[in-house]
C-alpha cells in the first residue's frame, strides 16, 4: 500500500522540493515498534520517487541512554542497544533489498556519524546549551515526556520507582545526541529531506524558528536547507503494525 504524505515543510514546499531535487533520509528509533518492515519500506520507496539519494539511518548507539526503561542501571545498556540494532538492520536489509540494489538505498548505524567532528562540535553546543540556557532545557525535557509517552509509566510500574528528573536528564542525551546527528545528515552531508510517519518535533521546529540564536550563530547552519514531510497511511489503514503511536523518534 503506498504511504500519502500528509505535510511539509522547508526544502520539501518549494516548486521542484520533492521532485529529486534533494537528497533524503529516514531515521528509526529501535524501540520503536510502529516501525514495520512494509512501512519502512513504503516510505523508502517514496523517498527514492522524490529524492537524488536514499538513506535509512537506524539511532542505535544514542539508545543506550534510555537505560532507565529497561533496568535498574546502566549495565549493558551499550551492549543491548547495538545489538537491537544489528538485528532491526538484518530485517530491513531483507525488505529493502530491491530499493538497494535498484537504487542504492543504504542503511546506516549512527556509529558511521558519531565520530565526525562535525557532529561531535554540534553535539558539544547543543549540550552545552542544555546546561546553560534553562528555557531550552525545559523544551528538551518536555520534548522527551512526550516522546516517551507511556513507557515512563511502564518502566515505574516494572521496577518500582518513579523516574527522577535526573533520569529524565539521562535519557535526554538521546534527543541531544539525536539533534546533534539530524544536524550533520541534513546540513552537512546533504541528507536535507527527513521523511518521517508523524510530526516534527517541536524542540525542532522552535530551533528552525530561531527561538534559539546561540545556534543560528555559532553553528552558521542556515535552517531553510532542509524540509520535513510527514507520512502516513489513510486512517483506515492497518498494514502490520501501520497504526503509529507516536510521532516521536525516541519512543
Amino acid at each position: 500500500m503506498p504511504i500519502n504524505i500528509l505535510s511539509c515543510s522547508g526544502q520539501a514546499l518549494e516548486p521542484d522540493g520533492l521532485a529529486r531535487k534533494h537528497k533524503g533520509m529516514l531515521g528509526i528509533s529501535i524501540t520503536n515498534h510502529a516501525f514495520s518492515k512494509p512501512l519502512v519500506q513504503n516510505i523508502a520507496q517514496l523517498g527514492v520517487d522524490t529524492c537524488t539519494e536514499f538513506i535509512v539511518v537506524l539511532v542505535d548507539y544514542p539508545d543506550r541512554w534510555n537505560w532507565p526503561l529497561r533496568a535498574p542501571d546502566a549495565t549493558e545498556s551499550v551492549e543491548w542497544c547495538l545489538r537491537v540494532g544489528r538485528e532491526k538492520e538484518a530485517g530491513y536489509v531483507r525488505a529493502l533489498r530491491n530499493l538497494a540494489l535498484a537504487h542504492g538505498v543504504q542503511i546506516w548505524h549512527w556509529e558511521k556519524i558519531d565520530h565526525a567532528p562535525i557532529y561531535k562540535r554540534n553535539f558539544g553546543l547543543i549540550e552545552s546549551q542544555f546546561r546553560e540556557n534553562s528555557q531550552f532545557r525545559n523544551l528538551v525535557r518536555e520534548q522527551v515526556q512526550s516522546n516517551l509517552g507511556g513507557r515512563i509509566a511502564e518502566a515505574e510500574q516494572k521496577h518500582g520507582a518513579m523516574i527522577t528528573p535526573d533520569k529524565i536528564d539521562v535519557m535526554a542525551q538521546y534527543l541531544l545526541e539525536e539533534i546533534a546527528g539530524l544536524w550533520y545528515l541534513h546540513f552537512d552531508l546533504g541528507y536535507s529531506l527527513d521523511f518521517y510517519p508523524g510530526r516534527q518535533m517541536q524542540v525542532m521546529s522552535r530551533i528552525y524558528e530561531n527561538h534559539f540564536p546561540e545556534f543560528t550563530q555559532q553553528l552558521g547552519y542556515d535552517w531553510q536547507n532542509q524540509g520535513f514531510i510527514e507520512v502516513g497511511y489513510p486512517s483506515s489503514a492497518t498494514l502490520d503494525g501501520s497504526a503509529l503511536s507516536s510521532n516521536s523518534r525516541i519512543s
